[in-house]
């Protein structure tokens, strides 16, 4: 006995290997993918997830690190994950994929695991150890290799679904040893990891709130007699009681009562009763992309129109039916095809969440991780019987054929989630595939628009904005406010500064709570030399923002522009103490040591709390500038020594010139800076002669 398990465990090592280099081979390109979306306020922009050393207090900050709600527990142990993750790799992406990765490649083994531990349960008779064995790692290989699981995976922020069905997996299977091994002394301890791992799946997701529900249903199919009505009965109250309880605490915890319930849908561009008639029809589109994982029906904007009416679009009433008559099926065939049943039962109730009357966006990929988990379970089961008969057949031809075709299953799968995360790479790369993928939506335009516009094609991000504005949203409000806040930079850059306050005044009169579309309003009036007006929207900001990081920043933009550099630095000290990573702030800070006559301060200042200044040209330019101004010549040549070395020639003259001018104000320190800049050229161009 002791050697058969032996060499089972030996088995699943070397299973667990290669489905480690299986995975590790396919989300290989994923490690340098960028920042995408809802990664920016969670993480990137969320100074609370910005863990800078691991003590109480940071721990505690970073799982109230809601991205809007300060001070709100927010998915506590997600978050935990990615505090740590910045206290070790800052903003650098590839910590972040690693981990992802990891937890990927954790939650298939785990599904290996329960589904391995499934087939002994009591209802499921027949299958020999061999065949569950090669069933579940089929099922839960062909789970993690396919291409729709990419957007939890690959989407950096996605971990809070991966690693909610990493604790949710775990929980189950921890809780299914503790029912099949029914001794008391291996009993109570199962159950109590497994009530810990689902309080942390619940804190990585809300959503994990449904373990309790496929706690019922992983009983009544796998576990119950329900042969008898005495027996249904019972367990039918048991199961309403359940269904009760998990959404009177649901209930509590999110929505607090009806009313606040519909104010979430005030911002949609549907209503309740068209989300509830639209998500059938995206239910059985998610079934279709499981079924069907091709390259084009993959994406992270769908077009979907929303149902209006039971007949509007047609397919409204044809997918309710579909899934009204599956589910009805699966359960009249619990006891003859459990697997079949289980799996899809287990699909639409952990669906329930996100595809039912929360007002949340009616379709994204990702909601498939958890959900999906069984429904490869009966195509494994399929392959396995498949080979069975054969076998017995003799028929070694056949078995071959089902052999290659699994393994050209599982190569087409790779391939599919290996081309598909080449789309996530980059910004462009993934708003462009979703633009001609979903071309009547606002959202890829707008973010294709803002990738030019960061990048000075301002020609192709006006084009992009105004289509934008044209196309649909899920929250159009929300969206039109960001276009036209896009907008009016660009028309600040073109100096149609009536246009850009104009674009900002109707941004905010959308959305007046957005503190950074009027952020962005004040520094453009400050620019523009209004600052009257920069006060009076100053002022409608400290009402939100009073005692904040960027009140405080602005406060001193406009200090300063007044010509009160001493009163403008008090501010972007208080800044800096809210905000201590800041760049922005460190550089406006030595500005304005500079501007009060303090340059040699400003000189130490730079390079102690820029440790990295020498990478950075725009720090070396105005150290380069801050030593002119101070007469210290041979500390701006060495300065201009290290721009050139760290950039383009041209480049690099063109942003010195620039600023010389700008900041310089005395002929006598122009002429110096702008001489020394032509002496260095000079060398360089002569250095690259005698090269030659």
């Amino acid at each position: 006995m002791a050697e058969k398990k032996t060499t089972a465990e030996s088995g699943n090592s070397v299973s667990f290997l290669l489905i480690a280099i299986l995975i590790g081979v396919i989300y290989a390109n994923t490690l340098n993918t960028s920042w995408h979306l809802d990664d920016e306020p969670n993480i990137l922009n969320n100074n609370r997830a910005h863990l800078t050393q691991i003590s109480y207090r940071g721990i505690i900050d970073s799982m109230h690190a809601h991205p809007r709600d300060t001070g709100k527990l927010y998915r506590p142990v997600a978050m935990l994950t990615f505090a740590l993750n910045w206290r070790f790799c800052k903003n650098s992406v590839v910590g972040y994929h690693v981990v992802n990765i990891v937890i990927h490649l954790t939650c298939c083994i785990l599904l290996f695991l329960t589904i391995t531990r499934l087939f002994e349960c009591p209802n499921i008779v027949g299958y020999d150890r061999r065949d569950c064995h090669f069933i579940a790692m089929l099922a839960a290989v062909l789970w993690a290799v396919h291409p729709i699981q990419t957007q939890a995976v690959t989407y950096i922020v996605q971990r809070m679904a991966s690693l909610s069905t990493l604790f949710f997996l775990l929980a189950l299977y921890l809780y299914l040893g503790a029912r099949i091994n029914t001794t008391i002394k291996n009993t109570w301890w199962k159950y109590g990891c497994s009530l810990i791992c689902f309080l942390l799946a619940f804190g990585s997701k809300e959503n994990a709130l449904l373990f309790p529900l496929s706690l019922v249903l992983v009983e009544a199919v796998f576990f119950q007699d329900l042969s008898t009505k005495k027996h249904q009965r019972k367990f039918l109250a048991l199961g309403l009681f359940m269904v009760l309880t998990v959404g009177l605490v649901g209930v509590v915890l999110f929505i607090g009562n009806f009313s606040s319930l519909l104010r979430g849908y005030e911002a949609r561009s549907f209503t309740l009763p068209q989300r509830l008639m639209t998500e059938p029809r995206i239910l059985v589109y998610y079934i279709s992309q499981l079924i069907y994982p091709v390259a084009d029906r993959l994406s992270v904007e769908h077009d979907i129109a929303i149902s209006t009416s039971l007949f509007n679009p047609w397919k409204t009433f044809t997918s309710l039916a579909f899934v009204i008559i599956l589910i009805s099926w699966t359960l009249l065939k619990i006891r003859k095809h459990p697997f079949i049943a289980f799996s899809i039962l287990f699909f639409f109730l952990n669906h329930s969440v996100e595809s039912t009357f929360v007002p949340l966006e009616l379709v994204f990929e990702h909601r498939n991780y958890l959900p999906s988990l069984f429904l490869f379970v009966p195509i494994a089961i399929g392959f396995m019987k498949l080979i069975g008969y054969y076998y017995q057949q003799n028929k070694k031809v056949m078995m071959s054929f089902i052999y290659s075709s699994v393994t050209l299953l599982i190569v087409f799968m790779g391939v599919g989630t290996y081309q598909r995360n080449m789309v996530w790479a980059s910004d462009y790369t993934l708003w462009y595939d979703a633009f001609q993928k979903a071309p009547n939506r606002a959202r890829p335009a707008y973010l294709l628009a803002r990738y030019y516009a960061r990048r000075g094609d301002n020609v192709k991000a006006m084009a992009l904005y105004e289509k934008a504005l044209r196309g649909q949203s899920s929250t159009p409000g929300y969206t039109r406010a960001l276009v036209l806040n896009g907008m009016a930079a660009i028309y600040f850059v073109q100096k149609n500064y009536d246009e850009c306050v104009s674009a900002f005044k109707e941004a905010i009169a959308l959305k007046p709570e957005f503190t950074q579309i009027q952020s962005n309003m004040v520094i453009s009036l400050i620019k523009m030399g209004r600052l009257a007006e920069a006060d009076r929207y100053l002022e409608n900001l400290s009402k939100k923002q009073a005692g904040g990081s960027i009140f405080h920043y602005l406060k001193g933009l406009v200090l300063y522009r007044k010509g009160k550099p001493a009163l403008a630095l008090t501010q972007f000290r208080h800044a800096l103490v809210l905000e201590p990573d800041s760049k922005i702030i460190k550089i406006k800070i030595s500005e304005t040591l500079a501007a009060n006559g303090y340059y040699r301060q400003a000189d130490i200042f730079t390079r102690i709390s820029q440790p990295y200044y020498t990478s950075d040209v725009e720090t070396l330019v105005f150290l380069y500038i801050n030593s002119i101004k101070n007469d210290r010549i041979n500390q701006a040549v060495r300065y201009l020594d290290q721009i050139f070395k760290k950039n383009n020639l041209m480049l690099a003259m063109q942003k010195l010139r620039r600023k010389c001018e700008e900041s310089l104000i005395t002929t006598s320190q122009k002429s110096i800076a702008h001489n020394l800049i032509s002496e260095r050229i000079e060398t360089f161009l002569e250095k690259m002669c005698s090269i030659d």
